[in-house]
C-alpha cells in the first residue's frame, strides 16, 4: 500500500456559514483572530473516500481532524485539543466543509496551530471500529482503540496523516499539507487444489480465526506519527469470515494447482498491527462440491510460523486444499440425487460436458382423515451443456398434507370447511432448477427456472370423503374432479395458472406464476382442495352447492428450449438441446428415481443429475 497525499487548501473561502464569535469559534473581528478561515478543500487529485477496500488520494472523502492552539511552540504536557477535537470535514459537491468554521490565530500574535488528523473519523466498536480515547481536555496527542469489525465488509482502510506542528498562518502561507498514511496490515488469501483428479470446485467462504481482535494506536508530533501498542498472550482473538452469504466474497471457483485470488475489495481483511505467534491462527474453508457443502481445516504456508503483520504492509496467504485422499474427487463423480429440504441446494459442476437433468413433483395432500388421493406429481426432464464451476439452484417441493399449511416451493395450504367438518388437501410443491438462489418465491429466482415439475393438486373435503385433486406436470396440469363440475380446479398451462372454481360466489383466483391458488370453502361441509405449484400454478377449488369436496388443479410441468414457449417475462437464461426433454404428467408412466418405472410421484419431490458418457 503506497502513502496518499493530499494538500488541504487555507483559503478564505465564503462557502461556510458565518461564525458565533465565541472563544471556540471565533469571529472576524478585534485583533486576536485573522479574517482568514480554516477551509478544507483539496487541490487536484484528491476526491471521494470508499467506505471499505484500500484508501488512495482518489477516493477519500472524510476525516476528523484536531487542532491544538497554543501560546508558543507545541508542548505535549500542556497541550489540549481547545482548537478542533474529533470534527469531522466531509466532501460534498466538490467542496470540503465542517461547522463551525474556524479561523487562524492573528499574524501579530505568538498563538500557534498543530494539526492532526485521520480518515476516517472514529465511530466506535458498533461502526467501522475506530474508538477515540482521548478527552477534549486531555494534554497530549490523540489516542484510539482499534477493532476491526468481525464481517470484514465493514471494516476500513485506517489512515493517519502526518502531523503538521505549529502552523501558523504565515509558515504555511496559508496551505496546511496533510500526507495519509496506510496504519492497518492488508491481508489477501490465495486458494488452489491439488488432487489425483480435476473437477470443479467453488469456495463458499474462508474462515481466518486467532488473530489479534484489538490494538491501541496513539498520535505523534514526529514520523512515523503514529504508535501501535503491543498485543499479545492473554490479549483477545477474533475470528473473520470472508463468506458467499455474508456478501464479502464472490462464489471463487478454484483451479487444480493454481492459486486464484479470493479476496475482493470488500473482502480483504484490515487488521491491526501485531504479531501472529506460531500456530496460533487457523484457516477454515467451506467448498461447494458437486451437491455438497464441506468444511475443511486447511493451513497456508506461512501461518504456522511466527508472523508479524506490519501497518501499511500488504500480506497475502497461499492456501492449499488437498484432496490426496481423493474424498473431494469423489463426491464430484455422477450421479447425484437431491431429496426434499425444506430449502434451496446448490450444485456445483464438476467437469464441462452434457447432462441429464431430471425433477420429480411432489403429490398433493389427501385431505380428511387418512384419505390419500391427493394429485400425484409429474416428471420432466432435459439434456443440457453445461461448464465446469458454473452452479445450479435445486428446489425440491414438499408434499401436500392436510395441515392449511403451504407445501414447499408452491403449494398454498387446505382450507376448512366452514361448518368444521371436513379439511381439504394442501397443493404439492414443483421441483426445479434454476440459475438463480435465493427463497423460492422470490422473483428473480422464480424467473430463472428452466426445468420445472408440476406438483399435484390437494383433495377436496366433504365429511370425510371428497374428489381427487388433479395431477401435476404435462405441458398442463391435470384438473381437478368431479371433472364435470364448475367447482373443481384447472391445471396451470406454459402461460397462465389454472383456473380456480367458478362457484357462485366465487372466492377462489386462478393459480400464479410458481404457485397454485389455495381452495375455498363457502358452504357448510365443503373445502376445495388447493392447487399445485409448477410453471404456472393449478387453481384451487371453490366449494360452494351440495357438490362440493371437488379437487385442486395440477401445477404445469416446463423444460426450456423443448416445450412450448411461454409468454414469461424474462426468459429463462438457459435451454435444453432440441428434441433432448420432455414433461409428463403424474397419471402417465415415468422413471422411478429408487429404478424402474411408476405412474405419477407419491410423497416429496426429487430431482437427480447424471453427467452423460
Amino acid at each position: 500500500m503506497t502513502h496518499i497525499k493530499i494538500t488541504l487548501s487555507v483559503l478564505a473561502a465564503l462557502a461556510f456559514a458565518s461564525c458565533t464569535g465565541d472563544s471556540d469559534s471565533p469571529g472576524v473581528s478585534g485583533s486576536e483572530w485573522s479574517d482568514t478561515p480554516i477551509a478544507f478543500r483539496p487541490l487536484p487529485g484528491g476526491e471521494a473516500r470508499s467506505v471499505n477496500g484500500e484508501t488512495t488520494e482518489t477516493n477519500i472523502s472524510e476525516m476528523a481532524v484536531f487542532a491544538y492552539k497554543t501560546q508558543g511552540a507545541w508542548n505535549e504536557t500542556t497541550a489540549t485539543p481547545n482548537f478542533m477535537y474529533n470534527q469531522k470535514v466531509t466532501k460534498s459537491g466538490g467542496v470540503w466543509g465542517y461547522t463551525p468554521v474556524k479561523y487562524w490565530p492573528s499574524a501579530g500574535s505568538d498563538e500557534k496551530v498543530s494539526f492532526f488528523a485521520v480518515s476516517p473519523a472514529p465511530s466506535g466498536v458498533s461502526g467501522n471500529g475506530i474508538t477515540l480515547t482521548t478527552a477534549a481536555t486531555a494534554t497530549g496527542y490523540p489516542t484510539f482503540t482499534v477493532t476491526p469489525p468481525a464481517n470484514p465488509s465493514q471494516q476500513v482502510d485506517f489512515c493517519v496523516a502526518e502531523s503538521v506542528m505549529n502552523a501558523t498562518e504565515d509558515n504555511t502561507n496559508g496551505k496546511v499539507s496533510f500526507t495519509f498514511n496506510h496504519v492497518m496490515a492488508k491481508v489477501n488469501f490465495e486458494v488452489r487444489y491439488i488432487s489425483t483428479g480435476s473437477f470443479g470446485l467453488q469456495l463458499r467462504e474462508l474462515t481466518f480465526a486467532g488473530a489479534y481482535a484489538s490494538n491501541t494506536l496513539d498520535l505523534s508530533g514526529n514520523a512515523p506519527y503514529y504508535v501501535w501498542g503491543t498485543v499479545s498472550g492473554a490479549s483477545a482473538t477474533a475470528t473473520y469470515d470472508l463468506s458467499v452469504n455474508g456478501g464479502h466474497l464472490v462464489s471463487t471457483p478454484l483451479e487444480k494447482d493454481n492459486y486464484i485470488p479470493v479476496s475482493t475489495a470488500s473482502g480483504t481483511l484490515m487488521l491491526v498491527e501485531q504479531t501472529i505467534l506460531a500456530n496460533k491462527a487457523t484457516l477454515e474453508a467451506t467448498l461447494w462440491v458437486g451437491k455438497n457443502q464441506v468444511t475443511r481445516p486447511v493451513t497456508p504456508v506461512s501461518i504456522g510460523q511466527e508472523v508479524k503483520l506490519e501497518a501499511g504492509k500488504s500480506y497475502t496467504y497461499q492456501v492449499t486444499i488437498d484432496d490426496s485422499n481423493s474424498y473431494l474427487y469423489n463426491l464430484a463423480q455422477s450421479p447425484w440425487d437431491f431429496d426434499y429440504t425444506g430449502g434451496v441446494q446448490q450444485f456445483v459442476v464438476p467437469t464441462t460436458g452434457t447432462y441429464k437433468l431430471e425433477v420429480w413433483g411432489a403429490s398433493g395432500g389427501g385431505g380428511g382423515s387418512g384419505l390419500s388421493n391427493g394429485g400425484k406429481g409429474g416428471y420432466s426432464w432435459g439434456e443440457i451443456a453445461l461448464t465446469q464451476g458454473e452452479i445450479l439452484y435445486v428446489y425440491v417441493g414438499q408434499a401436500g398434507a392436510t395441515s392449511g399449511v403451504m407445501s414447499w416451493n408452491g403449494g398454498p395450504g387446505g382450507v376448512l370447511s366452514t361448518s368444521g367438518t371436513a379439511f381439504s388437501g394442501d397443493g404439492g410443491g414443483g421441483t426445479d432448477f434454476r440459475t438463480v438462489g435465493g427463497n423460492w418465491n422470490n422473483d428473480a429466482s422464480l424467473s430463472s427456472r428452466f426445468l420445472v415439475a408440476g406438483g399435484g393438486g390437494g383433495r377436496g373435503g366433504q365429511y370425510g370423503s371428497g374428489s381427487a385433486g388433479g395431477v401435476g406436470g404435462g405441458a398442463t396440469g391435470g384438473e381437478g374432479t368431479p371433472n364435470n363440475d364448475e367447482h373443481r380446479g384447472r391445471g396451470g398451462t406454459q402461460t397462465a395458472g389454472g383456473a380456480g372454481g367458478t362457484g357462485s360466489p366465487s372466492l377462489v383466483g386462478p393459480g400464479g406464476f410458481g404457485i397454485g391458488s389455495a381452495g375455498g370453502a363457502t358452504d357448510g361441509g365443503f373445502a376445495g382442495g388447493s392447487g399445485g405449484g409448477g410453471w404456472y400454478g393449478g387453481g384451487g377449488a371453490d366449494n360452494t352447492g351440495s357438490t362440493g369436496g371437488a379437487g385442486g388443479g395440477g401445477g404445469s410441468g416446463f423444460v426450456s428450449g423443448v416445450t412450448s414457449t411461454s409468454n414469461h417475462t424474462p426468459p429463462p437464461t438457459k435451454t435444453f438441446t432440441a428434441g433432448k426433454g420432455a414433461t409428463i404428467a403424474g397419471n402417465a408412466s415415468m422413471p422411478n428415481p429408487s429404478g424402474g418405472t411408476m405412474t405419477g410421484r407419491s410423497g416429496n419431490g426429487h430431482a437427480k443429475i447424471t453427467l452423460l458418457p
